[in-house]
This record gives C-alpha cells, sequence and structure tokens, in this order.
C-alpha cells in the first residue's frame, strides 16, 4: 500500500497524512451541507430576501474559506465542520436565484 503522506512543512515534518477515508469524508462534508439547504433556500430567500440571503451566505462562505488552511492543521472534525458550514452556505445559493430573477 502507498501512502499519500509526501506534504512536509518547514521543517520536515510530514503534513496533511489523511487516510483515503478521511479524505472522502472532507470532500463528503461540503455536499452534505449543501444537500441540506438545497430545500430551504427558496423559502428562505422569499421570506428574508433573495438579496440578504444571497449575499450573506456568500459572505460567510468566504470568511469560512479564509479560514480553512488554518484549520486544516487542527483535528480533523474541525475542518470536516467548516466544510459541512461551507456547503450549507453555498447550499442556498441556486434556490435563491428563481425568486430574485421573478422579480
Amino acid at each position: 500500500l502507498m501512502t499519500s503522506c509526501s506534504v512536509q512543512d518547514q521543517l520536515g515534518h510530514v503534513v496533511f497524512c489523511w487516510s483515503e477515508k478521511e479524505k472522502g469524508l472532507l470532500l463528503g462534508g461540503y455536499f452534505y451541507g449543501y444537500i441540506a439547504l438545497q430545500i430551504f433556500g427558496g423559502s428562505l430567500a422569499e421570506k428574508f430576501g433573495s438579496k440578504l440571503v444571497l449575499g450573506g451566505a456568500t459572505i460567510l462562505g468566504s470568511i469560512i474559506s479564509m479560514f480553512i488552511p488554518i484549520a486544516s492543521n487542527q483535528p480533523i472534525w474541525l475542518l470536516f465542520a467548516m466544510r459541512v458550514f461551507q456547503g450549507l452556505f453555498a447550499g442556498v445559493t441556486f434556490p435563491s436565484l428563481p425568486p430574485m430573477i421573478m422579480r
């Protein structure tokens, strides 16, 4: 078995030595969140306004993205939670567009 532990920091320590299962969870975490708000995204946009929902989700998702490099050096559950929240914020994007276009 080959491992993917080839990334090293400045001191030569191996970093990001995640198993295939952990990599899958991190990649899937985004879509778990994305699916969760696909159903309610349009309702949120109609209730609070598309501009607020879409703008707020974009800003919050961007802020989380800025902290991903820091979280990747922490326990993996923190990075997983951040990926789920990224997906939650991105999940309102597509359902928020029809109310905005209809107006």
